[in-house]
């Protein structure tokens, strides 16, 4: 008997396990509006309430963003190729308004291409922001005059971002 009721599960399971061919679908174009959607920027005012920064992302990560290797070191997801940590988030536009004046477009002079900022710090005075681009090379330090929009590129492509512990003190050498 019991060999009956074991061939007979045995049976069962291996019918269970069929699979049907399953195909990608495309979602609905209401579905997908609402997963491509535009994000609003993040602001960020300077210590005197003078200055407003307008960062805007991407809403997703690439694919090789998301593939990228990392090292685990004492609690930390590190970049070995940019040193920086696995889960910052990148930047691809900037925007600067000065309050109490009309929103219009900024053009900044010295800007790296293809954008990839993070690491964003007003300096003790408010006259300068300083922040960091990434590539596929590394990370750099840059300064952007708020008064005459031109950045400045400050270090090569070496830095080591990992912590970012300096800029919470402006501890950057600059003009």
């Amino acid at each position: 008997m019991k060999k009956l009721c074991y061939g007979l599960l045995l049976l069962l399971s291996l019918k269970a396990q069929a699979q049907e061919n399953i195909t990608f679908k495309k979602p609905t174009s209401e579905i997908l509006a609402l997963a491509d959607f535009i994000r609003p920027p993040q602001i960020k005012m300077s210590s005197d309430n003078k200055w407003m920064l307008f960062t805007y992302r991407s809403t997703y990560k690439s694919l090789e963003e998301l593939g990228q290797e990392e090292m685990k070191l004492a609690g930390l997801r590190i970049n070995p190729r940019t040193n920086m940590e696995s889960s910052t988030v990148f930047y691809n536009k900037i925007g600067l308004k000065k309050i109490g004046e009309q929103l219009e477009e900024t053009v900044f002079v010295g800007m790296p291409e293809n954008p990839s900022l993070s690491n964003f710090a007003f300096s003790p005075d408010n006259n300068r922001l300083a922040f960091t681009n990434t590539n596929e090379s590394g990370t750099a330090l840059f300064v952007l005059d708020l008064t005459t929009r031109t950045a400045k590129q400050l270090t090569a492509y070496n830095l080591n971002a990992t912590l970012m512990l300096l800029f919470n003190g402006w501890a950057v050498q600059h003009d």
